[in-house]
């Protein structure tokens, strides 16, 4: 019997690239989408049109009922669950003519798979931080990066793919309490039950997503919090300290290669203690949120050693 492949795609207000990316996915060899699925979040500029004219589903969605990105994304994965393989992109990304194959054809080599991730390629060639970043998330070869072991779990909705029976397992679509980095998490859960996770270089997309010092501090703000609340999943997907230093180090050294700006390179050292300051906030941030929580020092004494009364 064969396998249901559906595409899943998030919208609102895509223009162009939406089309294109539409365009990409309708001109697949080998293997192509049985269904593809565009849940938009009230466009205005003809988004919905133009899915309809490339034969897709339309289903409106408010934005303002989803809590955050989580909550869109599980009730996406819900919906899809009478597909075989469900696979997520954003709306601006350009899917290689064999990408739909590529992330497709290891399901069948392994019946235990249950996530497959692409490989993004910025087309910002110009913006360095982007295309470092890029680079370093998803590497080509392990030779391409000192951090390989990050791929275990490492998963993004912009190009993923999942076996949908594991994904109805209880516990691993996270709740809307999670509200960043969920597909990391359904990752990392999918692999702490033992089954495999996988990263494909060769399923390929372009991606026009730009990354900008103030997404940096962010997105280590965001992890930072999101890891200290996930404890279980810091042993799963072994992020390091040095993993971010490591991340630094080399971007500093792309720069005194590639850029013609002297002493460019002092921006990436700028953005390592801005991430750590990120990371600092978070930290106090969450001594404060927890300190309710945690017993008084006078009580604790107490408990250890006893009252007076007690003791007479």
């Amino acid at each position: 019997m064969p396998m249901i492949i559906t595409v899943a795609i998030v919208s609102c207000n895509g223009g162009q690239k939406f089309s294109d990316c539409l365009h990409c996915l309708t001109s697949q060899r080998v293997i192509s989408a049985d269904r593809i699925r565009v849940y938009d979040l009230g466009s205005q500029d003809g988004t919905v049109q133009t899915a309809q004219t490339y034969g897709c589903k339309v289903i409106p969605l408010a934005k303002r009922a989803f809590a955050n990105e989580t909550a869109l994304m599980r009730h996406i994965i819900y919906d899809n669950l009478d597909s075989d393989i469900l696979i997520s992109l954003a709306q601006d990304v350009e899917i290689d003519p064999s990408g739909i194959c590529e992330l497709f054809r290891f399901f069948l080599k392994y019946p235990d798979l249950a996530v497959v991730t692409g490989r993004q390629v910025s087309t910002q060639s110009r913006h360095h931080l982007t295309r470092y970043t890029h680079n370093f998330l998803f590497p080509f070869t392990r030779k391409d990066i000192p951090a390989w072991h990050l791929q275990r779990v490492f998963s993004s909705f912009a190009m993923v793919a999942w076996r949908t029976r594991y994904l109805a397992i209880p516990g691993v679509v996270p709740g809307a309490n999670v509200y960043a980095f969920a597909d990391i998490y359904i990752a990392a859960r999918l692999a702490s039950k033992g089954y495999r996770t996988l990263y494909n270089p060769m399923a390929i997309c372009l991606t026009g997503n730009t990354i900008t010092a103030r997404s940096v501090f962010r997105t280590g703000y965001h992890l930072a919090w999101f890891l200290k609340h996930q404890s279980w999943l810091r042993h799963r997907w072994n992020l390091r300290t040095q993993d971010i230093r490591i991340f630094f180090k080399g971007f500093s050294d792309y720069l005194s290669s590639y850029s013609s700006i002297p002493f460019m390179f002092l921006f990436a050292w700028i953005l390592y203690l801005s991430t750590l300051t990120a990371i600092l906030l978070c930290n106090v941030r969450y001594y404060i949120s927890e300190r309710p929580k945690r017993r008084s020092g006078k009580g604790f004494i107490r408990r250890l050693f006893g009252s007076r009364k007690g003791a007479e």
